[in-house]
C-alpha cells in the first residue's frame, strides 16, 4: 500500500513540476493583454498633445503677427495724418520773420519811414489776394529805383516781403512768388498784422 501511494505521489509531483510557476501578475498573457491597450492609449494621448501644442503655437504666432501689422498700419496712418516737424518749424519761422520785420518797420518813426514802407507793402499784398494769377503782382525787380527807395532801403522792408511768401532770385535780382506757393490765408494774416501795426502807430502819435 505504501509503495503504491508513494509512487502515485511521485507521479503527481512530476506532473506538477512540468507546469510553469507563473503568478497572476507575471503571466505573459495577462501582462500583454493588460499593458498593450494602455501603452497605445498613452502614445495616442502624447501625439494629440503634441498636435495641440503645434496648433496653439501657430495660432499665437499668427495672431501676434496680425496684431503687430495692424498696430504698424495704425501708427503709420496716424503718423501720416499728424503734421510733420519740418512743417511746424516752417510755420514758426514764418511767424518769427513776420514779427521781426514788422518790429523793424515800427521802430522807424522818423518821417514815418517805416509806416510808408508798410503801407506800400500792404497795398502790394492786397493786389495779390485780389488777383493771384496776375504775374506782375507777384514779381518785384530789386534793381528798380522806386522799389529801392520805398521798400528795400528800409530795414524790415525786404524781410516783410519774404515773410509774406516771396522768394529771392539772386540771378535775376527779383522777388518772386510762384502761383503754386501762394497762401492767400497767410497773406491776409500779414495784411491784418500790418494794419494793426499802422493802427498802433496812429494811436501813439
Amino acid at each position: 500500500m505504501s509503495s503504491k501511494k508513494s509512487s502515485s505521489d511521485g507521479g503527481k509531483r512530476k506532473r506538477n513540476d512540468k507546469k510553469p510557476a507563473y503568478t497572476n501578475n507575471s503571466m505573459p498573457g495577462k501582462s500583454l493583454g493588460g499593458e498593450g491597450p494602455t501603452l497605445k492609449r498613452s502614445i495616442s494621448a502624447q501625439r494629440n498633445a503634441a498636435i495641440q501644442r503645434r496648433v496653439g503655437t501657430a495660432t499665437a504666432s499668427s495672431s501676434s503677427s496680425s496684431s503687430s501689422s495692424s498696430s504698424s498700419s495704425s501708427s503709420s496712418s496716424s503718423a501720416s495724418s499728424a503734421p510733420t516737424l519740418s512743417k511746424v518749424e516752417e510755420i514758426i519761422t514764418r511767424e518769427e520773420r513776420l514779427d521781426k520785420a514788422l518790429l523793424a518797420l515800427q521802430m522807424q518813426k522818423v518821417h514815418d519811414a517805416g509806416k510808408k514802407v508798410l503801407i506800400v507793402i500792404i497795398r502790394m499784398l492786397k493786389r495779390i489776394v485780389s488777383d493771384p494769377k496776375e504775374v506782375k503782382y507777384r514779381k518785384i525787380n530789386l534793381n528798380n529805383k522806386l522799389v529801392r527807395e520805398k521798400i528795400t532801403s528800409r530795414p524790415g522792408g525786404k524781410s516783410l516781403l519774404l515773410a509774406a511768401g516771396f522768394q529771392c532770385n539772386e540771378l535775376t535780382q527779383e522777388l518772386v512768388m510762384d502761383e503754386t506757393d501762394i497762401d492767400v490765408d497767410w497773406i491776409n494774416a500779414v495784411v491784418v498784422k500790418g494794419t494793426e501795426v499802422l493802427a498802433d502807430n496812429e494811436g501813439t502819435q
